[in-house]
């Protein structure tokens, strides 16, 4: 072979190594461009996906705090409610010591508060509307001292000689022992309460 036809016969290889290799180079740099693509999508889904649970996340966590206010805003009006209620019946208190129904049970609870003081040296406060009752109960006790005072509640306190001993029978303190039962009761009577 010549040596024009030598150098022919190698730039042609040469040509077609060349267009292999470029051939090759695409093809890899498409694979690579193709994997380099669905890396970023992957990524792009994996940051997506990453995000989502955040805002879910997030959105749980404002979710409960609304109803946490919510709930508690449900619970103070409740308990407005009910410090109304009970503040309501203690000022119905000093009429409600002027009825008959009260009358016919304060001999029973003077009986009981000295059953448990003892009647030697008892003190009995009372408010003067009930002190001439109070005495007339007590007439055949002449050891307990029956003292009116408008500092008392409605109602009477009975006091040992000592001062060691007090009964506090007064509808204000009747009621201040009443108060979570009753709180319970008028909160099962709102709507929306459950039985």
């Amino acid at each position: 072979m010549s040596e024009p036809d030598l150098t022919a016969e190698l730039r042609r290889r040469a040509e077609e190594s060349a267009a292999t290799i470029m051939q090759e180079s695409e093809a890899e740099a498409r694979r690579i461009l193709a994997d380099a693509n669905e890396s970023i999508r992957r990524r792009q889904r994996e940051v997506l996906r990453d995000r989502e649970k955040a805002w879910r996340a997030g959105a749980r966590a404002r979710t409960a705090a609304a109803r946490h206010d919510g709930m508690k805003e449900v619970l103070l009006a409740r308990t407005r409610l009910v410090e109304r209620v009970l503040e309501k019946a203690k000022g119905m208190l000093p009429d409600a010591s002027r009825e008959e129904a009260y009358a016919s049970l304060l001999r029973d609870d003077l009986e009981r508060a000295l059953d448990f003081v003892g009647d030697r040296g008892t003190t009995v406060w009372c408010t003067p509307a009930l002190a001439s009752e109070l005495r007339e109960a007590l007439e055949s006790k002449p050891s307990v001292v029956v003292k009116p005072t408008e500092e008392i509640g409605s109602g009477f306190v009975a006091v040992d000689d000592a001062e060691r001993v007090r009964v506090d029978c007064t509808l204000e303190t009747k009621l201040a022992r009443l108060a979570p039962v009753l709180a319970i009761e008028i909160l099962e009577r709102l709507p929306g309460s459950e039985p």
